[in-house]
């Protein structure tokens, strides 16, 4: 296998692993230096859940069903909408210091100096073990909880399979926000433009399939919210065709992860230093 592929090539790799893991290793020490604040992020995350599992008690408790979603569907679906997807634990474009304010005060020199790709830099700078270990655990814990209490045929395969989608689908709009970012190189600042993006997402927020026929299409093809949650949750049910779906995940992942390249390519060659 090493004879098809080319020393610089793996010596690239390596240091991209080797980023990679600094950030791992920085964020696990943030996340076990606190340990009481570790054990409170737990507890109020797991309320923030159980906010809206009672949201949902109280609504069904009167509708009965929402566009075919019951109680113990609706439980499950919440629970799953809370995972974060395994890409977080590789690659993100959280931009806590947004990509427009790195790019109007010249901050993005840095990224284009290393010699790993400034865009894997950029997204992996925001990787954030602890995070991923916080908002992960409880409604992991959840999924388990809610299966069992209510019956649910949830087994280990269906649920990877559905985590899978999940992922892919959370990867999309990741890569969608980080191509709507791109945006920044040529009108500076796109924080209006961010939230709007946000706004739209909030819809996955609810089953997709109780929208109209001309919505949920819309949000399963072109903003692909229905991919995570939605679609994850009917797989672990067995209640979704795990193939087509899963196909269909990985190609808008794919497509954009394509648009995002040819985006960035764009930006950065009309790209001026403020400092010259």
């Amino acid at each position: 296998m090493s004879r098809f592929v080319d020393p610089p090539s793996r010596s690239l790799a390596a240091k991209h692993l080797r980023l990679l893991a600094r950030y791992w290793v920085i964020t696990f020490k943030e996340f076990t230096a606190y340990t009481w604040d570790v054990y409170l992020s737990l507890v109020q995350f797991g309320l923030y859940m159980a906010r809206s599992f009672v949201f949902w008690w109280a609504v069904l408790g009167t509708a009965g069903a929402f566009g075919g979603w019951g109680l113990p569907e609706i439980a499950l679906f919440t629970a799953v909408s809370y995972l974060p997807g395994a890409h977080e634990l590789v690659w993100n474009f959280w931009n806590r210091a947004s990509l427009s304010d790195k790019v109007l005060r010249g901050d993005l020199d840095k990224y284009l100096a290393r010699p790993v790709h400034p865009l894997f830099a950029l997204a992996a700078e925001d990787v954030n073990l602890a995070v991923f270990i916080r908002y992960g655990l409880p409604p992991l814990a959840l999924v388990v909880v809610v299966a069992r209490v209510y019956h649910l045929p949830v087994g280990a395969g269906s649920f990877v399979l559905g985590y899978l989608v999940l992922s892919l689908g959370k990867f999309a709009l990741v890569l969608i926000r980080a191509t709507v970012s791109m945006l920044a190189f040529r009108h500076g600042e796109v924080s209006q433009v961010q939230r709007f993006f946000f706004q739209l997402t909030a819809f996955g927020g609810y089953p997709v399939t109780a929208y109209p026929a001309a919505l949920r299409a819309f949000l399963s093809y072109v903003l692909p919210v229905g991919f995570v949650a939605t679609y994850p949750t009917l797989i672990m049910l067995g209640r979704s065709p795990t193939a087509p779906v899963l196909a269909l995940a990985a190609a808008l992942a794919l497509a954009w992860l394509a648009v995002l390249t040819r985006a960035w390519r764009a930006a950065v060659a009309g790209y001026d230093s403020p400092g010259g």
